[in-house]
């Protein structure tokens, strides 16, 4: 008698607290998958949201080992995403900011191979989420070229978004761009402060 009554105590209990989601993206089983869109040898050099082999290949291993989700192939026309990675010079590792927008959701991650993986926090502030929207409409990123040039040291920043079903994402090393370097700080930002 004791253990049914326990059991409809835990049940009364347990039923009125919700599961929080850590994400809305679907998880991604992502070895041996590429995270970018496969530029084609036979394609021109610099073609827009697709990369080249190599780079993929190495991008993809780096955003596989921290775990990150792969975005260009997402399907739910209602999520949001913005994803800022950053590659070190030499192998010294990757760090990826992420903040997602479902409903009225926003949820901020941080990933990386030196720190603590996958953590999740929910941004209560509407508008910190609009002011990035703002900084990326400034940024005009929809319409920004995918490539620039690539140098042997330094830093690879690779901004993604997924967007009422359109995928886009720039990559810069060693950027100049104050605008870019700004956005993506912000991202940056945002995800910290959370931690």
């Amino acid at each position: 008698m004791k253990n049914w009554k326990f059991a409809f105590i835990l049940l009364i209990l347990t039923s009125g607290c919700k599961t929080i989601q850590k994400t809305n993206i679907p998880d991604v089983r992502c070895k041996n998958e590429y995270y970018f869109p496969l530029q084609f040898p036979e394609s021109a050099s610099n073609e827009n949201d697709k990369l080249d082999k190599s780079s993929n290949e190495w991008y993809s291993e780096l955003l596989c080992s921290i775990k990150e989700p792969i975005l260009y192939n997402l399907k739910d026309k209602d999520l949001e995403v913005y994803r800022f990675s950053l590659i070190g010079p030499w192998d010294s590792g990757i760090v990826a900011y992420r903040i997602e927008k479902k409903d009225s959701i926003i949820l901020l991650s941080k990933s990386s191979i030196n720190g603590k993986n996958s953590k999740f926090n929910q941004l209560s502030n509407l508008e910190d989420y609009m002011s990035l929207e703002k900084e990326i409409d400034s940024l005009d990123f929809w319409k920004m070229f995918s490539h620039s040039e690539f140098g042997k040291d330094g830093e690879e920043w690779i901004l993604e978004s997924y967007k009422k079903g359109q995928y886009h994402f720039v990559d810069r090393w060693s950027p100049d761009d104050t605008l870019f370097i700004q956005t993506c700080m912000l991202i940056q930002k945002l995800c910290e402060n959370k931690d």
